[in-house]
Order: C-alpha cells, then structure tokens, then sequence
C-alpha cells in the first residue's frame, strides 16, 4: 500500500516551502498566545503591562512634580532672585523636554547678546558719570601730596590710584578685567596728575623767592590744592619742606623737562638703603632747616587738619608705586641699571 501525499510519510514529497510552512506552525504552536491571542496561564508572570505602556514622564507622581517645584523655590530664596527670574526658572522647572532645551537655547542667546553688548561698551566707553569724574580729581590729588610717595614720576601712579578708588568702594570704578574702561579713567587721572605737578613746581618756586607771601609751610601747604580736603599735617609739612630742599639743592641749569627728576633722584638719595626711622629722622632735619629759614608753621595762624579718612589706604599704593629707571652710565661709558630700594616699612617717605 503506497502513502498518500497528505500522509506524514509522504514527508519527501513535500517542496521546500512546505517543510518551511510546517516548521512555522511547529513555532507558533510553542508561542504563549493561543490562537485567540490569550497568552498562556503559565506565562503571565512573565510580563508586566504597565512596564510598556508608560512612558517615564507619565509615571512620574504628583509628589515627585511638587518636590522639584519646591527645589526651585529653595533656590529662589537662597540666590535671592528677583520676580523676572523666578518665572523663567519655573517656566523650565515646569516643561516639557522640548520646551527646556529651547528655554536653554534662548538664556545662552541671551547671555550672548549680553556680552557683546558690554563688549561694545568698554570699547567705546561715553558714560563715565560727573561724580567719578570729581572722584579721579580728588585721589590724584591726594595721591602726589601722600607723604608716602616714593616717585612722582612713577610709570604705575594713575593705576595705583585707581587701585586706592577701587579698594575704599568709590562708585563706578570698573574691575580690572575691564580694560578699556579703566584705561580710561587712569587717562582722566593721568591728566590730573600732570597739572598738579605743575602747580607744586610753580608753588614751591614761587615760596622760595625773597618777597614770597607763601614763605612758611604753613601757608605753602594751605595754598596748595586748597580745594582739595588733602590731609595738612606734621607729615605734610615735612614732604613739602623736603621739595623745597630738592628744588635748592639741584644742578644749575636744571631744565624744566628735568625738574621732577631731579626732585625723584633727591627722593631716592634720602631713602637708599634706611630704615623707616631712619627716613624720618633726615625729613625731619630737612623740616626743621625749613622753619630756621622759612618761618615756624606755629607763628602762622594756621592750624593742621584732621587726618583724611582712607589715608593709610592712600599712603599704602603711595608706597608700592615704581619709580622709572634711570639709564646710568659708567667710566667707561656703559649702561648701568639702577634699581629703586624698597620701601622700608611704613610712614614718612616708606
């Protein structure tokens, strides 16, 4: 009896596609779901549902929300942010995915448009207020009448003095990062500097002619900068006297293009290798030839003034100014360097 073609032991009869057929019904007869598609009672505990028809933002609780709202608030307060900038931190805290990454997109925009905005300003810098401008006036003034100078042609005096503004708090001095701005101010302060050099010269010169109504330091003193509130003291005096006797003392012939340097070069003669008491002592001594000649301050009527405020902070960067150097030459006529001494502590000269 041969098989028929439907039978099982008809297998060699069957085309590839039908073995390929027969084996798929074999794996389908093995999956979980039965025909109805119910999956079988053994397999159930092998899936979770809800694991796949949740995205994570879905499942997130209104607890878990709430505590990212309160996160925020905490920082509200402990950044102190003002009304603006809470909104813009809830409108991130309380978005989308989507709506954080276009929130963040448009802050760094904004930072950036801020940056080149201050960018431009200190390149072009018009908006410097009439106060700060008095302020610049002011401490160049005090700064070349610190009896702690120890150059007045120093290559850093306008910065040292913009320093002194930035340290005591004045309003609107730019930070040091801002170049071009405070490149502007020690400009304005730069200018000041130069006319109160000159006043000193002319002043001093003028005090030591016979007839001279400015005779004693007292008097010299008050006439200079009177419109300034510069600390006239016992310290004062002694500086003052101290230019007068580097005006007497230089070379005939002095030009007036070397005035201050020969004034600087007196300055380094009395401080070279002292102490602070021993700087005091030789300002001393020139103060007192200054009243045997001049006059005593005591007969003068005029009475010193209280100590400015900030004047340590001033006579501070008076101090730490540099002096230019000067090129010296030998016998042999070859250049020698000259290195200012260092500040010797504090006080008259230091």
């Amino acid at each position: 009896m041969t098989d028929s073609p439907g039978s099982p032991n008809s297998s060699s009869a069957l085309t590839q596609r039908e073995l390929d057929l027969l084996e798929m019904e074999q794996a389908l007869d093995n999956d979980p779901f039965s025909g109805n598609g119910t999956p079988a009672a053994s397999s159930t505990s092998q899936f979770d549902f809800n694991s796949f028809t949740q995205t994570p933002l879905q499942r997130t609780s209104p607890v878990e929300i709430r505590s990212s709202q309160d996160i925020a608030n905490g920082y509200k307060l402990d950044l102190g942010l003002q009304p603006r900038y809470c909104q813009w931190l809830d409108r991130f805290t309380n978005g989308s995915d989507e709506e954080r990454s276009i929130w963040l997109a448009s802050v760094m925009t904004y930072v950036a448009q801020q940056q080149d905005s201050l960018v431009r300003t200190q390149a072009a810098p018009t908006n410097i207020s009439s106060e700060l401008k008095k302020d610049c006036r002011s401490y160049a003034c005090y700064m070349i009448n610190s009896p702690a100078l120890v150059s007045y042609r120093a290559d850093n005096l306008a910065e040292n003095t913009l320093k002194v503004m930035r340290e005591i708090g004045i309003t609107g001095v730019p930070r040091e990062e801002e170049t071009a701005k405070c490149d502007t101010l020690k400009s304005i302060i730069s200018g000041h500097l130069t006319n109160d050099r000159h006043e000193i010269k002319s002043k001093v010169l003028g005090s030591m002619e016979p007839d001279s109504k400015f005779g004693n330091i007292a008097k010299l003193c008050k006439s200079l900068f009177s419109k300034q509130k510069v600390t006239v003291n016992l310290e004062f005096y002694m500086r003052v006297a101290f230019l007068r006797w580097a005006a007497g003392t230089m070379p005939k012939g002095t030009s007036d293009e070397d005035w201050w340097k020969e004034i600087d070069k007196a300055l380094m003669q009395v401080r070279k290798d002292k102490t602070a008491p021993q700087i005091l002592q030789h300002m001393n001594h020139i103060y007192t030839k200054d009243k045997e000649k001049y006059g005593d301050p005591a007969n003068s009527g005029l009475t010193t003034t209280a100590v400015m405020a900030h004047q340590i902070i001033v006579d501070k960067w008076a101090g730490l100014v540099k002096a230019p150097v000067e090129p010296v030459l030998n016998a042999n006529g070859k250049r020698l360097r000259i290195e200012e001494p260092a500040a010797a502590g504090s006080g008259i000269g230091a």
